[in-house]
């Protein structure tokens, strides 16, 4: 935490951006504003929403320039020269970063994410003479500040990027045109006493005239800077002839290398050497310099030199003047018929015709200001480094390179010097975060608290760079093109490989259990607040799929993670995180060990890695016992089946069970022996993980008052997909799965829903797999349909639809009642030609069959005196079906698929873990602004 004076300091300062336009070199400033010693909490205290939002609308120029800063001084910090430096500016951006931009991505009515991020302009600086990147010319003079803005409109017309740093433009007067005259005619004398120490140089010089016009109003910038010696001497003679000498200085501002080659030459140089210099700058066209940001920034530090030493153009253009005179000496050379009388009356009129071109120029000051008036400021660089790319660019690069740096978020020990580089396109061992994958059991120092403060800090910023998606409607969230997102997951972003295997490693390094019982309660763990933010900073870079390129982190997974070793690592600590959910209920001593918070991003992440690594889930269910991650997830989903608020875990549990049935190898594993007494509200049987999974859905789906009726299909169709596989099933499961075919296949529930005879075929799928595929270990379940066969033989008749939809609108009454006449949807009745789309359809001639073909061999056997079911299985187990029945189908398995409503509940999901975690501790977001989702009681 900080001082009070520190707070006191910082909340001065950044009260100043909301007054007046503060440059980005005003370092005293900003040198201030950063190196206040102050936490995230004294920061988001001090600066609250209302402030960065009135700072938007008053001073768009100071938000876009402070989000500049933080980024300049994380870039300087992350570079290899500097990593041992302070950093409590580079702490202090984070958190800035981590505060303001949350606010300023609430909308982009006014351009202001874009601009500023992605244009690399300065919003709302239109009309302020300045450059961010380059250098501020300091005003000396009320005379110079004129000449400047009467120069810079012409630059600026070309590009703006090439404004000269002045004050901000304002529309030239009556007065500062008059400065110009004065300034014009002080100059002209000053020529004039050269012109008579070099007369024979004019003559030559006429002929260039013509060729070096054009540049005369571009040039005067630069004749003002021998005007400050000037200053004291009297305009009179010859008026407005300035545009002589303004090509002069052209030769000097418009390009930095020239100039410096200049100085290397002793500012000296021959004539004819100059004039190549003028005409070459003069090939440099100003569209050139408007599209390349590196060029504007050149011209405009090269203003910053010719400041800096004033006295060198004077030495130039003495030697210049006799030649630059020559492109406006039609004007002057009267004078030197007043002087030597050499001239003729022939040369008198240029002298009347170079008075208009000055009246033009400074009209068209007042009309190139207005133009320049209303462009907005370039940002040219960043730090002292070409910006070649967008500033989000820039930024999201910095903070992936920060979070490798030596002796701030990696230990220094781990690292020599030359291993420290600036972009990193590979695994490198030895600046991963923990040991575990990828590190073939080398040793790595524990980082220190600071440290893992410190990543935790970036990864947050990460994170809220990332968050603009929260203000997008669910509807469009997964059409939404996060920008920041898919540069972060690019092929070009530094340390992907380096991010990915750390946080994998940091996550599965903590252990739940603790050392003794009652140890996880008696002591705050800050340490899984920094677990939080990891799954949450892996969950968002994996969910995200960004359009016309690739995700780098997805590519890792598909290709590169195939180390058996890795995925076991990776399996077991997943699943023992995982089982914290089972454990932390039902434990010997009482709430001995604590559940962990992050457990459903942790469910997260395995659905994620599931989805994207292939190899790793058909390896988990061939190699690992699947039936480790099977347990956890049946208990999460009893856990919440019956909160609606819950229902996005329910959901997400049973689509993991959904993808791993699409594998064989999940069916064939299920067929291990049930042993685990585990906590799941299932009747006691002797089974297998088939049985119990069955037992399950059903239970779940009987009791269900309709939270998770929409999962009713994907509960039935994992039980599809098993069936196939599934060599034996108890008496209990197999009459629980023909009671669940008899409420679903009965009139009331039938034809209430326009969908319901999906469950149905799916159901009839079932047992049509268990009857050619599995017959012989599966009599209990042949019995089973035997003793119901009337079920299946009722689907074959067409149903009496009038008593049905009677009884239907009977009910729809009775709601409207017991909703007080409240309005309610129109219910579903069903159609004679509705039941045609899907009864003839119905997957139910093996079953009709069968039933056929055994339900007279069983009736003679019950007639029997004495019989019992015994009877019936071993009659069953000894009968073949070969021949009887039709020739087995092709095995259907229905494997997940994903679409963009499923792509939306991801993403809805994924940040509403993020919201509310990373809300917990400060205000991160303004939860009303909010537009994914909705949050009831400040809760999602």
């Amino acid at each position: 935490m900080g001082s009070s004076d520190s707070k006191i300091e910082f909340k001065t300062m950044f009260s100043k951006l909301g007054e007046n336009y503060i440059k980005h070199n005003e370092h005293n400033f900003w040198k201030h504003l950063f190196i206040q010693p102050l936490s995230i909490d004294d920061i988001f205290s001090i600066i609250t929403p209302d402030d960065i939002r009135s700072l938007r609308i008053s001073q768009p120029a100071n938000l876009g320039t402070i989000i500049y800063k933080c980024i300049e001084q994380l870039y300087l910090f992350s570079q290899p020269k500097n990593y041992s430096a302070e950093s409590t500016s580079a702490k202090n951006s984070l958190h800035l970063l981590t505060r303001i931009l949350p606010f300023v991505f609430e909308h982009d009515n006014d351009g202001f994410v874009t601009d500023l991020f992605f244009n690399n302009v300065l919003p709302g600086s239109a009309g302020l003479q300045s450059v961010v990147g380059g250098a501020t010319k300091p005003i000396e003079t009320k005379q110079e500040e004129t000449k400047q803005q009467e120069t810079t409109p012409d630059t600026t017309t070309t590009t703006p990027s090439e404004e000269n740093p002045t004050e901000p433009a304002s529309t030239a007067t009556t007065e500062q045109i008059e400065q110009i005259k004065q300034g014009i005619e002080q100059l002209k004398e000053k020529v004039e006493e050269k012109l008579e120490e070099q007369p024979e140089v004019t003559t030559e010089e006429k002929s260039t005239e013509s060729t070096t016009e054009p540049p005369k109003e571009t040039v005067e910038p630069k004749v003002e800077e021998p005007v400050k010696e000037k200053e004291p001497e009297v305009p009179k003679e010859t008026p407005k002839e300035t545009p002589k000498e303004t090509p002069k200085p052209v030769v000097e501002t418009s390009s930095k290398k020239k100039k410096k080659n200049k100085k290397k030459n002793k500012k000296g140089g021959n004539a004819k050497e100059e004039e190549k210099v003028v005409e070459e700058e003069k090939t440099e066209t100003p569209t050139e310099v408007s599209s390349q940001a590196s060029t504007t920034e050149e011209s405009s530090t090269t203003t910053e030199t010719v400041e800096e030493t004033p006295e060198e153009p004077k030495q130039e253009e003495t030697k210049e003047e006799p030649k630059e005179e020559v492109k406006e000496t039609t004007p002057e050379e009267p004078k030197q018929e007043e002087v030597k009388e050499e001239t003729t009356q022939q040369e008198a009129t240029p002298v009347e015709a170079s008075q208009e071109p000055v009246q033009q120029e400074s009209t068209s000051v007042v009309q190139t200001t207005q133009e320049s008036a209303s462009k907005l400021l370039p940002i040219l660089k960043i730090a002292d480094t070409n910006l070649t790319t967008s500033l989000a660019e820039v930024m999201i690069q910095t903070l992936m390179r920060c979070l490798f740096l030596p002796d701030f978020t990696v230990p220094i020990s781990q690292l020599h010097e030359e291993q420290i580089l600036i972009k990193t396109d590979t695994l490198d061992e030895s600046v991963l975060w923990q040991t575990g994958m990828a590190t073939h059991g080398k040793p790595l120092r524990s980082a220190s608290w600071e440290q893992m403060e410190n990543r935790n800090d970036i990864l947050r910023c990460m994170l809220t760079c990332f968050s603009s998606v929260l203000y997008q409607d669910a509807e469009i969230c997964a059409e939404y093109d996060n920008k920041f997102l898919s540069i972060a997951v690019s092929d070009k972003i530094p340390n992907a490989h380096n991010l990915l295997y750390s946080l994998l490693n940091f996550v599965t390094a903590y252990d739940p259990r603790g050392s003794l019982p009652y140890s996880s309660q008696l002591f705050t763990d800050y340490y899984t607040q920094y677990i939080e933010t990891s799954l949450h900073m892996m969950s968002v870079l994996l969910q995200h799929k960004p359009k016309n390129q690739t995700n780098i982190y997805h590519q890792i997974l598909q290709h590169q993670f195939n180390n058996t070793v890795d995925m076991t690592h990776l399996y077991s600590k997943l699943t023992l995180l995982l089982r914290n959910v089972v454990d932390s209920h039902y434990t010997y001593l009482p709430s001995s060990q604590k559940l962990i918070e992050f457990y459903e991003e942790v469910l997260l992440l395995f659905w994620l890695i599931l989805g994207e690594a292939p190899v790793f889930r058909i390896f988990a269910c061939k190699e690992l016992n699947i039936t480790d991650l099977l347990v956890p997830l049946l208990f999460i989903i009893q856990l919440h089946s019956k909160q609606i608020t819950k229902f996005p875990i329910v959901q997400l549990a049973s689509f993991t069970v959904l993808l791993l049935s699409g594998n064989r190898e999940f069916g064939v594993a299920l067929n291990q022996p049930y042993k685990i007494t585990a906590p799941l509200d299932v009747p006691a049987f002797e089974g297998n993980y088939a049985d119990l999974l069955i037992l399950f859905f059903n239970k779940v789906m009987v009791t269900d008052k309709g939270a998770i009726r929409g999962l009713y299909d994907c509960m039935l169709t994992i039980i599809a997909n098993i069936s196939p596989y599934t060599k034996s099933l108890t008496m209990l499961s197999s009459v629980k799965l023909l009671n669940l075919f008899e409420a679903f296949a009965s009139p009331r529930f039938l034809y209430s829903s326009e969908r319901n005879h999906q469950f149905v075929a799916l159901l009839l799928e079932v047992f049509n797999n268990i009857i050619q595929y599995q017959y012989e270990g599966n009599v209990h379940v042949i019995y089973s349909i035997l003793r119901r066969g009337k079920l299946f033989q009722d689907l074959e008749k067409d149903p009496e639809l009038e008593p049905i939809r009677t009884a239907i609108l009977k009910r729809h009454e009775q709601k409207i009642a017991e909703n007080q006449n409240q309005p309610l949807p129109e219910p579903f009745l069903p159609t004679h030609e509705w039941v045609q789309s899907w009864r003839p359809r119905l997957p139910i001639y093996t079953i009709i069959t069968l039933i056929n073909t055994l339900s007279p061999d069983i009736e003679r056997i019950c007639s029997k005196e004495y019989a019992t079911e015994e009877d019936v299985i071993v009659y069953l187990k000894n009968t073949t079906l070969v021949g009887l029945l039709p020739v087995p189908h092709t095995i259907i398995i229905r494997t997940f698929q994903g679409n963009p409503k499923i792509d939306t509940f991801i993403i809805t999901f994924v940040w509403g873990c993020v919201y509310v975690k990373m809300s917990t501790r400060v205000p991160w977001v303004d939860s009303k602004q909010i537009r994914l989702f909705t949050i009831l009681n400040q809760k999602v």
